[in-house]
């Protein structure tokens, strides 16, 4: 894992004046941002044994500061189950016990079958993780192909604060559009496996920042 620290060189240089913890939320926030978007911090955990009259589950082997950011896939009993997001379910399945149609997202470590199952199975699951807010690293893969782009992204937050010292509206729109083209790139490699990977560009600024 690459330490979330070493973004700054790329953040601080270009916003002078800029608070040390304010320019390290900012990364935190754009790598949360990238990994949330992009899905494509991939893990599969351990099959969950799930017991009758149970609903939900901890998913205990993720790794340390991460968090559950989309279920991606389901199987239950070896069979594919459906993933929607938990608020277009009906209401009744959380209580009403039955044959599951769907596991959802509960909590950021929590997954829930929906109905209730009646019988006891194995629930197989492939997620998309995020940084938790106590993180302070985030993937090597990430570092070494988006490091430019995510440090964009954290710079298009910081240069959209009002008022302050940093700020450069000007260069807002210019930086978003490195990070957004970064989070796009690395959800289709995600969904490709991970088959090629592309070129690792530099971040370019405008106006001698």
């Amino acid at each position: 894992m690459a330490a979330l620290t070493a973004l700054r060189s790329k953040v601080q240089p270009h916003v002078a004046g800029c608070p040390l913890p304010m320019i390290d939320d900012a990364i935190l926030q754009a790598v949360v941002e990238f990994c949330n978007r992009s899905r494509a911090y991939r893990f599969t955990p351990a099959q969950i044994t799930v017991v009758a009259s149970t609903a939900d589950y901890t998913v205990s082997d993720l790794p340390a500061n991460t968090a559950i950011a989309w279920l991606l896939s389901a199987e239950l009993d070896e069979v594919p189950i459906s993933t929607p997001d938990a608020g277009s379910i009906p209401v009744l399945w959380e209580t009403e016990e039955g044959s599951p149609s769907a596991v959802v997202v509960v909590s950021d470590t929590e997954v829930g079958l929906r109905r209730v199952p009646d019988e006891a199975g194995t629930l197989d699951m492939r997620l998309a993780l995020r940084p938790s807010q106590s993180a302070t690293t985030y993937p090597d893969e990430f570092h070494t192909l988006y490091q430019d782009q995510i440090a964009a992204g954290a710079l298009a937050k910081l240069y959209a604060q009002p008022r302050k010292e940093w700020s450069t509206p000007d260069l807002v729109n210019d930086c978003r559009n490195q990070f957004e083209k970064a989070i796009y790139t690395a959800e289709h490699r995600a969904d490709r496996g991970s088959a090629a990977a592309p070129a690792r560009t530099s971040l370019s600024l405008i106006g001698g920042h």
